[in-house]
């Protein structure tokens, strides 16, 4: 999809509001980056993209594993 000629405050406003009603965190580039290749990219990335929580995976690189697993699981 061709967002060149988009109303980006609109999309950006739209976009947002789905999120927070469907409960995903969202990021976008501001309108410059428009200029690059790169248009929209959609990342849901636990247990998606990547074969882990990445909570879990930045708990052991920070040394606090076990702490971050433990209050994972009394939820």
């Amino acid at each position: 999809m061709d967002l060149r000629e988009a109303k980006f405050s609109l999309l950006r406003r739209e976009l947002f509001e789905l999120a927070r009603r469907i409960g995903v965190d969202m990021v976008m580039q501001p309108p410059h980056s428009f200029q690059k290749r790169k248009k929209v990219v959609i990342f849901d990335m636990d247990s998606t993209l990547v074969d882990a929580e990445m909570i879990d995976e930045m708990a052991k690189l920070a040394g606090v594993g076990k702490e971050i697993a433990a209050s994972r699981q009394r939820g």
